[in-house]
Parts: structure tokens; C-alpha cells; sequence
């Protein structure tokens, strides 16, 4: 098993586990937001990465119809397109979760709110920091 099809499997299982989790606290504990919003991320998490595993498979066996979509995976100009993209991405997140920390702070709610997403944004940066460095020694 390549790569890729392990982390679609083990997201496949992680969203069905937050899908159960969303019907079971429905059912029987009756949660309304918590459990609506499990049932619908799980289930976004677990359609997804269920219909990668399938196509993954399928591009495997099927390997003359899927070699022009390889030969542009790993052409060099697309990496580079497809990191600068992500770099973006990245950046125009970063910006908004933290103009939505100020927002909301501006508005008065609870601490804890703004308080998730600095947590959020300080675990985001300590991961990509140890990222960098490992990729640093490694490469």
C-alpha cells in the first residue's frame, strides 16, 4: 500500500468514528450543535477520503489510463505551482483566523473562543517549525 491510500484508510476510520460519535450523542444524549456539527465534518471527512481510496485504487490498476495524470503529478513545474498555491492558502488562512481572533475580541465573547484559535495558530507554528527542521536534516 502506497502512502496516500494509508492516510485515506485511516482518515476513512477517523471520519466514521466522528460520524458514530455525532449519531450517538444525537441519539442518546440529545447535544444539538456538538453532535450536528460531528455528524456533518465526519461525514465531509469520511466521503472524501473514501472516494480518494477508490480512485487511488482504481488509477493503480487501470495504469495506461492514469500514466498522463502521473507524468503531471511529478512534473516539476506543477510541484512548483502546487506549493505556491498551498503557500497562499496557507497565508490568507493565517490572516483570517487571526483578523476573526481580533474580531472577536473587539466583540466581547467569551475568552475561551479567541483563546482555541491562538492555541490553534501556536500549535500550527510549533508543527511547522519541527516540520522545517526535520525536513532541513533529512534533505
Amino acid at each position: 500500500m502506497n502512502k496516500h491510500f494509508r492516510h485515506s484508510i485511516a482518515a476513512v476510520f477517523a471520519g466514521a468514528v466522528q460520524l458514530a460519535t455525532g449519531i450517538w450523542l444525537t441519539i442518546f444524549i440529545e447535544t444539538t450543535i456538538l453532535s450536528w456539527a460531528l455528524i456533518v465534518i465526519g461525514g465531509i471527512v469520511f466521503l472524501t477520503n473514501l472516494l480518494g481510496a477508490i480512485s487511488n485504487r482504481q488509477a493503480k490498476s487501470n495504469v495506461e489510463g492514469s500514466l498522463p495524470l502521473k507524468i503531471m503529478l511529478n512534473d516539476e513545474r506543477e510541484a512548483v505551482i502546487n506549493d505556491k498555491v498551498k503557500a497562499f492558502s496557507n497565508d490568507f488562512t493565517n490572516c483570517l483566523v487571526w483578523v476573526a481572533i481580533i474580531v472577536l475580541a473587539v466583540m466581547q465573547v467569551e475568552i475561551w473562543i479567541p483563546l482555541v484559535l491562538v492555541g490553534v495558530q501556536l500549535v500550527r507554528m510549533i508543527v511547522g517549525i519541527v516540520v522545517l527542521f526535520w525536513l532541513r536534516k533529512n534533505m
